[in-house]
């Protein structure tokens, strides 16, 4: 029987596969048994493209950066229209999001 999770996680590996055909992905997953279960792995060895890395088990260091992300997704991403990286990178300075925001660095 196929856990939810496991049908789940299945189905999102699909989407990706028909949404970005010619992409190699790489996907950063937690330690859940979800993505290490034998129908994931099959799935993966039949589409070498996809590369999957896993968090560390004691890493909850991501959390913090995990919050951060979500921070800048909802005061300054969201309902953006960014045509350059100069537009983007001003308004995630402006965004007044604490520390590093300011350490953002344009490119060009």
């Amino acid at each position: 029987m196929v856990c939810h999770g496991v049908r789940d996680f299945l189905d999102f590996l699909k989407l990706l596969n028909r949404s970005y055909p010619r992409r190699e992905l790489h996907l950063i997953v937690d330690n859940y048994h979800t993505h290490k279960n034998v129908l994931v792995k099959e799935w993966l060895g039949r589409h070498p493209r996809f590369h999957v890395h896993f968090t560390p088990t004691s890493s909850s260091w991501l959390n913090q950066v995990e919050g951060w992300i979500s921070l800048l997704s909802r005061r300054a991403i969201r309902r953006g229209i960014f045509r350059a990286w100069a537009s983007s990178s001003r308004r995630f300075r402006s965004s007044s999001l604490p520390g590093i925001a300011s350490g953002i660095r344009s490119s060009g």
